[in-house]
């Protein structure tokens, strides 16, 4: 699917635990602290099949996973669900029930070199790698030629997947215009890229609804459309246009609760993402 979103993008030139949306995580981590693990394991099963699952969501279910093996003396179970989490969701972190040993095995896997927490990882169906996420962290940061040469170096290698080639192709064309909003585009011009990286995200989301995507592909494709709607909220700001800004930076947040803003935003454009991102977790709250 990601190979047909290249050329329309070409054409443009938080903790886990407080942002999961997956309603069974809470219900999970009180069986765990409650010792009562084979239902903990179950409740874990159902959560995996829930539809909503964010990236966050995804990564903190593998966290579970690796709680739960770990208390079973799995240890060897429980590192593999770490890294797996870590893939996931570069920021995933342990909730405060994690027990001492927990913690060890966690910080462990989180301590291993890059080559090899990347080899052990299963690429049965694509990379568990989350290029988009890495992508995000880097251009969020103010590291833009850094995210840049990060996207080139990736495409260079012999072993991607088709799912892999597509995103980086996505956001070497993200890149382009995150150049052009750095250097002062017009807003006639922020608004022709906003609407280009609408109709993008637009069919992003058409096409992994109903593909068959592994775990770990629906964690890139979460990071990759918040990296769109974030940018695309940006250029709405730029472009004058308030409300279709905050719109779309409410749907990146909701797609991605650790999405982020390139740091290159205008104070105008960090003033409505954080009123945004204050009041959706107050949103979901409502929810019954």
């Amino acid at each position: 699917m990601t190979w047909l979103l290249a050329g329309t993008l070409a054409l443009a030139a938080g903790a886990g635990e407080s942002q999961a949306k997956n309603p069974r995580i809470p219900t999970i981590l009180s069986l765990f602290k409650a010792g009562k693990l084979e239902q903990a394991e179950a409740e874990l099963r159902l959560a995996r099949a829930y539809e909503g699952n964010t990236s966050v969501d995804l990564g903190q279910l593998s966290i579970l996973d690796g709680m739960i093996a770990a208390v079973n003396a799995d240890d060897e179970q429980a590192r593999a669900a770490f890294r797996r989490a870590l893939a996931l969701d570069p920021q995933a972190a342990l909730p405060e029930a994690a027990t001492a040993h927990v913690r060890k095995l966690f910080e462990a896997v989180r301590a291993e070199p890059r080559a090899a927490a990347s080899t052990a990882r299963a690429r049965a169906s694509g990379s568990a790698r989350n290029l988009p996420a890495e992508f995000e962290q880097q251009y969020s940061a103010g590291k833009l030629e850094d995210a840049e040469a990060f996207l080139n170096t990736a495409a260079a290698q012999s072993d991607l997947s088709q799912v892999e080639s597509g995103q980086i192709l996505v956001l070497q064309g993200l890149v382009e215009v995150l150049k052009k909003l750095r250097a002062g585009a017009a807003p006639d011009k922020c608004r022709s890229y906003a609407d280009d990286l609408e109709a993008v995200e637009a069919r992003l989301a058409e096409e992994t609804a109903t593909a068959k995507l592994s775990e770990a592909e629906s964690a890139q494709f979460l990071a990759l459309r918040g990296s769109l709607l974030v940018v695309r909220g940006v250029l709405r700001v730029e472009s004058g246009e308030q409300d279709r800004a905050k719109a779309s930076f409410r749907k990146a947040l909701e797609v991605n609760p650790r999405a982020k803003l390139p740091s290159l935003a205008s104070a105008k454009a960090r003033r409505l993402f954080n009123e945004i991102k204050a009041a959706v977790p107050a949103a979901r709250g409502q929810k019954p």
